[in-house]
């Protein structure tokens, strides 16, 4: 699992930094193109001016003006611009068409020098020539061409990253499928063994076999059998449940509790456990799914149980939290380690499978009380220390609607 992860946040990593190249390279790739249609478009001005100003042999700016709209005509240039004739000897514009910015003729205009020949002496102007749409639609048509590429970036992004959502969610199916063959192959092993033992053993005439031996190995088999079972029937059980939608109504918290433990009555005595109850919440109505919260509890009361220590004592407390209830399932059992309570709450995880208290079963019931938990809007969490005991806190959104 942790290499799985550093994979995927390794092909996370390499994806963000091959996203970020590519984007930067095409915007990179855009910003030249630009680059060269707005050259083409100067050069395609400049060619303009420089036969223009090579004919004209006067000073009069309204020609001027005439002549050089004919020019750019001619060459396929109809955007409307502005036009200023500026004298550099008087630092001013001597002629400017109408509606013209001085500012943006002097700042963004072409600039042509202009020699104007006069009957006291020559002066070199400057004519200025600024096409206000033509900038702005340069700068319109580049940054619309950066945001569709950006969309499209985007959006290939979020391909990668669906497949990548997608892969992690088939692994955790094939991840999920293997864990449960393993653990239905490893549970129906013993039994499985054990029956075909008995079988064998009472099948063999070679070997003489009383009446009590008989029932003996037949009710061996007669064991195994019911606990096979059993686990296919909690498999199904989890399954269903999970899946099962009902209706929701009012669950007063307090009033479930002592029905839930009263169901493990005969295995209390049995180990001559002990329940404790010390209801504080004085709000404790929650609008929830009454057999799947009972069966929540139900699994946290049945662990306390199978994972005792000799004298079982388990204290069920209620309290109030803000908007909330909290349910406290407390025992004084074997306690799970630190590292186990990581995973204890992923389906098929088994903890203290390697010792003495290891009890049949699949791992299921508390990831299905952490389903139920999550399904009602709430939390749980596991407080534990090895060897001294456990407590489950299940929180729950109250129900101020009744």
């Amino acid at each position: 699992m942790k290499k799985f992860n550093a994979s995927l946040i390794g092909f996370a990593v390499l994806l963000a930094v091959v996203w970020v190249g590519v984007m930067m390279t095409q915007i990179h790739l855009v910003g030249r193109a630009f680059s060269n249609q707005k050259e083409l478009f100067h050069l395609k001005v400049d060619n303009v001016f420089d036969e223009s100003l090579e004919r004209l042999d006067t000073i009069d700016f309204n020609i001027i003006n005439a002549y050089i709209q004919e020019e750019l005509r001619k060459h396929d240039i109809t955007d409307p611009y502005q036009l200023g004739l500026y004298c550099d000897d008087e630092g001013k514009f001597l002629y400017i068409t109408e509606e013209a910015d001085s500012e943006m003729l002097l700042s963004e205009g072409f600039s042509y020098n202009l020699l104007s020949i006069s009957d006291d002496a020559a002066h070199l102007d400057t004519l200025y020539i600024y096409f206000p749409n033509m900038e702005k639609r340069f700068h319109w048509d580049e940054i619309t061409s950066y945001i569709v590429i950006i969309l499209l970036l985007v959006l290939v992004l979020c391909c990668f990253v669906s497949f990548f959502i997608i892969l992690r969610h088939q692994w955790k199916i094939n991840r999920f499928r293997e864990k449960m063959v393993n653990s239905i192959t490893h549970e129906m092993k013993t039994p499985i063994t054990t029956i075909s033992l008995a079988s064998q053993f009472l099948l063999d005439d070679s070997v003489m076999k009383t009446e009590e031996e008989k029932r003996s190995y037949l009710k061996m088999i007669s064991d195994e059998a019911n606990s096979m079972q059993n686990l296919v029937d909690e498999v199904l059980t989890m399954f269903r449940n999970s899946k099962t939608c009902r209706e929701r109504s009012d669950v007063p918290i307090n009033d479930l509790l002592p029905k839930v433990v009263e169901v493990h009555r005969l295995s209390l005595n049995e180990c001559q456990g002990e329940v404790v109850f010390d209801f504080q919440a004085k709000n404790d109505v929650v609008f929830g799914d009454l057999p799947h919260l009972a069966n929540a509890f139900s699994n946290l009361i049945d662990n306390a149980i199978k994972y005792r220590k000799e004298h079982l004592v388990i204290k069920i407390s209620t309290r109030n939290v803000g908007d909330n209830i909290e349910i406290l399932v407390e025992d004084n059992g074997i306690g799970i380690s630190e590292s186990d309570q990581k995973f204890i709450f992923e389906a098929f995880a088994r903890v203290n499978a390697n010792n003495k208290h290891y009890v049949k079963g699949y791992g299921l019931g508390l990831n299905y009380v952490m389903n139920i938990v999550e399904y009602h809007k709430g939390t749980i969490r596991v407080e534990s220390e090895l060897g001294k005991g456990t407590v489950f806190i299940v929180s729950l959104p109250l129900n101020f609607l009744k």
